[in-house]
């Protein structure tokens, strides 16, 4: 999935994990890593797994991307 603002796309507000995953150029499994260590803030809803559905919005993934590059110097 390309995250990319302008004029001519519709840009999700809300992302699915391996959609993260996919930008990031990670695992799902490292996303998660982020996620249950109370680094990457997300939403979820009811449905399968324990887990349910979790998304990430697109305004939490861009402040965590700027902190942990800010950081790190890269996103893994």
């Amino acid at each position: 999935m390309k995250i990319e603002q302008n004029e001519s796309s519709i840009v999700p507000i809300l992302l699915r994990v391996k959609h993260v995953a996919e930008y990031c150029g990670i695992s799902v499994k490292a996303v998660y890593r982020w996620i249950d260590g109370g680094s990457l803030a997300v939403h979820r809803l009811p449905g399968a797994g324990p887990r349910g559905i979790t998304f990430v919005s697109r305004a939490d993934l861009e402040l965590f991307l700027r902190r942990h590059r800010h950081q790190t110097g890269e996103v893994h």
